[in-house]
C-alpha cells in the first residue's frame, strides 16, 4: 500500500514528459560564485534526458547563521523544451517550461520553513544561449509570484524572452524577471546544437512574433485594459518568494536556471 502511494505522489512531481534536447543534458555548475554579497556559494544542476531533474547547492542566508552553511537540494520537470538554429548567425538557442521543488531541511543548519510548500512547485520560463568562446551558458529565467498544484499544469511558456517580459506569463498575477545566470557544463556534457528532431520539434511548435500579432492584434493599451493585475517586476520585489524561494527572507535573482532549465540564485 505504501509502494501504491510513492507512486501515485511521484506520478504528480514526474508527470508523463517528453524528452528534451540533448544539448541540455548533462551536469551544470553555476559560474561566478560566490555571488550577491558573497552569501551564495554553489549550485549545480543534472538534467536528464527523460525530462527530470536533479540539484543541489548552498550558501549563507540565515540572518542568526553562525557557523556552515544553508543547504539545499531541488527537484522537477523540464518540458516543452525547443532547440532553435538562428539560420542567418547559426546561434543556437534553447527554450523551456520548468518547475521547481526545493527541500531546506538538511545539514547543520536546516530551514524547513523555506521549503516549497507541500503539494506545490513553482514553474519557471527559461530562455538559454551559449557563447562556444567560453563554453558557458546563459539561463533567462521568469517564473510567477505562486506556487501551483504539481499536478497542474498552466500553461505554454511565451515564445520569447521579450515576450514574457513585456507581456508576462498567461497563468501568472504577477511575473517575476528571475535575472540571467551561467552555467558551465561539467559533467556528460554534449555539443551545443540542435539534432533533427529538435528541428522538426521547433517547426511544429513555436509561432513567430509575427503571427502571435496577426492572431492578436489588439493594442498594448488593449492589453493593458485585459490583463490589470499582470505587473512584471525585478527580483528586489520578489524578494518575499523563494528562488523562487517561498520563505519571506530568502531572496532570489535567479531560474536558477538550472536547470539550465535552470539557476538557482539569491541576490
Amino acid at each position: 500500500m505504501m509502494l501504491l502511494v510513492s507512486l501515485a505522489v511521484l506520478s504528480l512531481v514526474f508527470p508523463a514528459r517528453a524528452e528534451v534536447p540533448a544539448l541540455i543534458t548533462g551536469t551544470w555548475r553555476m559560474t561566478g560564485t560566490p555571488r550577491g554579497d558573497g552569501d551564495f556559494l554553489h549550485d549545480e544542476f543534472t538534467q536528464h534526458a527523460n525530462g527530470s531533474y536533479t540539484g543541489k547547492g548552498w550558501g549563507t542566508w540565515s540572518e542568526d547563521l553562525t557557523s556552515g552553511t544553508n543547504n539545499y537540494t531541488y527537484s522537477g520537470i523540464t518540458s516543452d523544451a525547443v532547440c532553435e538554429t538562428d539560420t542567418s548567425t547559426g546561434a543556437v538557442t534553447h527554450r523551456s517550461k520548468w518547475t521547481l521543488v526545493e527541500d531546506w531541511d538538511l545539514g547543520a543548519n536546516p530551514m524547513p520553513d523555506w521549503n516549497t510548500p507541500a503539494g506545490q512547485k513553482y514553474v519557471f520560463c527559461a530562455y538559454n544561449t551559449y557563447d562556444d568562446a567560453t563554453d558557458i551558458m546563459t539561463v533567462t529565467n521568469y517564473r510567477g509570484n505562486e506556487t501551483i498544484a504539481l499536478s497542474v499544469d498552466p500553461g505554454a511558456c511565451p515564445a520569447t524572452a521579450q515576450e514574457a517580459a513585456t507581456k508576462g506569463l498567461s497563468w501568472a498575477a504577477r511575473t517575476y524577471d528571475a535575472g540571467s545566470l551561467t552555467y558551465e557544463c561539467v559533467a556528460d556534457c554534449v555539443p551545443w546544437a540542435c539534432d533533427a528532431a529538435d528541428a522538426e520539434d521547433a517547426a511544429a511548435s513555436p509561432s513567430t512574433d509575427a503571427e502571435d500579432a496577426a492572431a492578436s492584434p489588439s493594442t498594448d493599451a488593449a492589453d493593458a485594459a485585459a490583463s490589470p493585475s499582470l505587473v512584471l517586476v525585478d527580483d528586489d520585489e520578489s524578494a518575499a518568494c523563494m528562488r523562487g524561494r517561498t520563505n519571506t527572507r530568502v531572496r532570489i535573482t535567479l531560474l536558477v536556471a538550472a536547470l539550465g532549465t535552470l539557476g538557482l540564485y539569491k541576490a
